[in-house]
């Protein structure tokens, strides 16, 4: 009997030990930029285990080697940076337009990187072949990060977004995002916006085959993955209740994950939501029995329980068949929402998140735009959480499971600082962080990259604080008015300081405002803009 007592004992500790494992610590952190923003959107551990960072910037100097010609009045510049495995930088390159443009993931092929964007309004330089309001792949150089090509999916339509990349198993590429324009029967998209399925030939891009998902609303398409069974598995939201988007409806906003088969055809289909009105699924990860999906949501309901805020992060298990194993949400008062989540090797999930709270799950994370880190096991219990970055406010980008069983992410710092260490380049900094094993797994953090990582989850268009990437701010430092554009009419703006207190509020009466929020004191400030169909998009503004 002892000897039971003591074994129960010791199993108990070991599982306990296990569930309050302490947050793993930094293995090297490293800085990239110039002295204006600089922003860590995207990470790919490269088949020569090193590293390929993309996101954006509005610098000229510093790591700037070609400077865009855009920098002036907001516009943004995608920035990339190859680093090798500890971090050091081995080149960098600005892909240069007029007007702004984004980045929703990177691949690597055989032959070349792969970057799935878009581009919103005026195309030049780099972007000259490109229309206006289109989705695009670039195909860049390993070597050197020179254009090899480029591919634009506008077609006949108003806009493409392209959402989310990924391989295919025979070596060419598959797409999902969104398909704006009028139903087209000959075409086949079937409302004002469709999920957009595309695959295509993996060195020239030109489409193989594509789909449209959705019924007569507006329906999106975001993250895209192989299911292992020959076929792919993409998540999004939608807004229709007929068409494709047959059966219960939960609120009036929910988000949907489908799998097809290798030609686009769909197998399956299931709707989730709650009673709120912002249920994002935009980040997908395989496990070897199913799926986990993240995003954000607002409000209990059917497969959202015990909210917590504004939004909350939400995160589920699904078998291979969609259905949901479980549900979880973590957050606190205010607005938190995830921004990536990685598969580890153990069946549990990485998640890089944005929060705005300071209580609940986070405790008093002390900022108000908070980079945290939440590691589940395989039960969607919370294994360590941490908020890392500097000692103000940080953005997080994606994180990823890298080769020796550790953990990387990238971000954008406000400074160097806390756990920011690196160049100090004068401003916002894209932040590289690498983090050892956290003792979950055999692998030690010196053990060799004998295998590819799995390809990373691919998060939505500008997959920062604005989810929907379609409006843009400036000048971005202010010292008082700045100008909204690409705006919906009728969409509520918001303006909120440190600690959450509202210091603005109006409504947009046209495309492009001029805001004028009156005496403020210098720092940093949320600005919040909800359409009339409740999609949020947060943009931060730095008041000078």
């Amino acid at each position: 009997m002892n000897k039971l007592i003591v074994l129960f004992l010791s199993l108990l500790f070991v599982k306990n030990s296990i569930a309050q494992v302490s947050p793993p610590s930094i293995k090297f952190s490293k800085t990239f930029g110039g002295s204006h923003d600089d922003l860590g959107d995207f990470i790919i551990q490269t088949r020569d285990k090193n590293y390929l960072i993309g996101g954006r910037t509005n610098s000229t100097d510093g790591d700037i080697v070609v400077p865009g010609s855009d920098t002036i009045g907001g516009h943004y510049d995608i920035f990339l940076v190859k680093t090798d495995s500890v971090g050091t930088k081995q080149w960098t390159k600005v892909l240069n337009n007029f007007g702004d443009e984004y980045l929703a993931g990177i691949i690597e092929t055989d032959s070349a990187y792969v970057l799935a964007g878009g581009t919103y309004t005026d195309h030049n330089h780099d972007f000259a072949s490109l229309s206006a309001s289109s989705g695009f792949l670039i195909w860049i150089d390993k070597n050197s990060g020179d254009i090899i090509n480029i591919k634009d999916y506008r077609q006949t339509s108003i806009s493409t977004v392209i959402n989310g990349i990924a391989l295919a198993p025979d070596g060419n590429l598959v797409c999902a995002g969104t398909y704006v324009a009028n139903p087209d029967s000959v075409l086949g998209n079937k409302g004002s916006a469709d999920a957009w399925i595309m695959k295509v030939e993996q060195t020239t891009g030109n489409i193989i085959w594509q789909k449209f998902w959705g019924g007569s609303g507006s329906d999106r398409g975001y993250g895209i993955i192989p299911d292992g069974n020959g076929g792919y598995t993409i998540d999004g939201d939608v807004m229709s209740t007929d068409g494709d988007a047959y059966g219960a409806v939960y609120g009036p906003h929910d988000c949907f994950v489908i799998n097809v088969d290798s030609i686009g055809n769909t197998r399956w289909f299931k709707r989730f939501g709650s009673s709120g009105s912002v249920q994002y699924l935009n980040r997908i990860g395989k496990t070897a029995n199913g799926y986990f999906v993240a995003g954000f949501a607002s409000g209990d309901g059917a497969h959202v329980h015990g909210s917590l805020g504004d939004n909350d992060i939400w995160v589920m298990k699904l078998n291979n068949t969609g259905d949901t194993v479980w549900t979880r949400v973590f957050g606190g008062s205010y607005l938190d929402r995830n921004v990536s989540i990685a598969v580890t090797n153990d069946g549990g999930v990485f998640m890089n998140n944005v929060i705005l709270s300071h209580d609940g799950t986070f405790g008093n994370s002390g900022v108000l735009f908070g980079n945290y880190l939440i590691r589940l096991d395989s039960n969607g219990n919370i294994v360590w959480k941490n908020r890392m970055g500097s000692n103000k406010a940080d953005a997080p980008g994606q994180g990823i499971v890298t080769c020796d069983n550790g953990y990387v992410f990238t971000a954008e710092a406000s400074q160097v600082s806390r756990d920011v260490t690196g160049i100090d380049h004068g401003s916002f900094e894209m932040w590289l962080c690498k983090l050892n094993v956290d003792g979950l797994d055999n692998l030690t953090p010196d053990a060799p990259c004998n295998y590819q990582p799995p390809a990373p989850p691919q998060p939505s268009a500008v997959a920062q604080l604005n989810p929907n990437g379609s409006v843009s701010l400036y000048p971005n430092p202010t010292t008082g008015i700045f100008q909204l554009k690409n705006l919906i009419v009728g969409s509520n703006i918001k303006m909120m300081n440190l600690v959450g207190q509202k210091v603005y509020e109006q409504t947009a009466v046209k495309k492009e405002e001029q805001i004028n929020p009156g005496t403020l004191a210098p720092g940093l400030y949320l600005v919040q803009i909800t359409t009339p169909d409740k999609t949020v998009n947060n943009l931060k503004l730095v008041i000078q």
